[in-house]
């Protein structure tokens, strides 16, 4: 197994041009478009700066990652506002096959089937969860979001598969 750890910050001047940071963000990554948390409109925005943490690892059949991230915009108008979101996602590989997790590259790849249907076996079997958090409400009509994903994955062979998720 091995574990992950990282962190990333980011800090931006805004131009004159940029009359407002408007930002409505989906919630459960996009599945149903009419499922958003409003950030509301920030006026005479000046500036923002973002950090984040994330962490997480493999270890056997196993994955696990977190991550949190908040974004601070200044305003010549409003005091500073606040973005904060967080993401907590794992899964369990119950047919015994790795996570196509790479540890060289930190990226997800393909996950290598043991059993391919194709060959006369089974495929590959994943069951997986999801937890994601929007905290918009330093905004004047700013809003939060909170989303709960539970899902299993059939992995047909190394690039089939079939995802159902609630």
């Amino acid at each position: 197994g091995f574990v992950h750890l990282g962190g990333w910050y980011w800090h931006e001047e805004l131009g004159q041009d940029t009359g407002s940071i408007n930002k409505t963000s989906p919630v459960a990554l996009g599945w149903n478009g009419n499922v958003r948390v409003s950030a509301s409109s920030i006026p005479d925005t000046t500036r923002d700066k973002a950090w984040g943490l994330e962490a997480g690892g493999v270890y056997r059949r196993a994955w696990a990652f977190a991550e949190h991230t908040v974004r601070t915009i200044d305003s010549h108008t409003v005091d500073p506002v606040d973005q904060k979101a967080t993401s907590i996602y794992a899964g369990w590989m119950i047919t015994g096959e790795q996570p196509g997790f790479s540890r060289r590259s930190g990226t997800w790849g393909t996950t290598r089937v043991l059993r391919p249907v194709q060959a006369g076996g089974i495929g590959a079997f994943e069951l997986a969860a999801r937890y994601d958090r929007y905290d918009f409400l330093d905004a004047a009509r700013g809003g939060e979001g909170i989303a709960w994903t539970l899902g299993v994955n059939w992995y047909l062979n190394d690039w089939s598969r079939l995802m159902l998720n609630y």
